[in-house]
């Protein structure tokens, strides 16, 4: 059973190539094992480039590097926490010199010359308020 496995392993792996009579042709027929997909490619070639020896070169694939499963939640945690933080304090260091002192700097200037009599002068003179009368009528 072992034996027959592997020969059919060694079939599924094997490259063919052949050359037409002439030398002009020439045909490659791949199967792949892992993916299971035959490849077919004919091209048309020179005479002097079907006459020399054609040289199958295989190269290595390097091993693909295994996927980190064990405490993958707890590292991701880690670096989106101390992200947030720091995108967090940025955020509120803005909102505190871009938006808070400019407007506690325009409230001081503005009460710095506000004289709350009198307003309350020109409002009850507009007719504002229901419970004082102006001072004319």
């Amino acid at each position: 059973m072992l034996l027959k496995i592997q020969q059919e392993v060694e079939k599924k792996s094997s490259r063919s190539s052949s050359f037409s009579d002439n030398g002009s042709i020439y045909s490659v027929k791949t199967d792949v094992s892992r993916t299971g997909r035959t490849f077919n490619s004919t091209e048309r070639m020179s005479s002097a480039t079907a006459r020399r020896p054609r040289l199958n070169l295989i190269m290595s694939v390097a091993a693909l590097v295994k996927p980190q499963m064990r405490g993958l939640l707890a590292k991701r945690l880690r670096f989106h926490i101390i992200c947030s933080f720091a995108f967090s304090v940025g955020v509120a260091a803005l909102y505190k010199f871009g938006v808070a002192e400019p407007r506690k700097r325009a409230y001081a200037n503005f009460y710095k010359n506000y004289d709350a009599q009198k307003e309350f002068e020109a409002m009850r003179e507009a007719g504002v308020f229901q419970g004082v009368q102006p001072t004319g009528k």
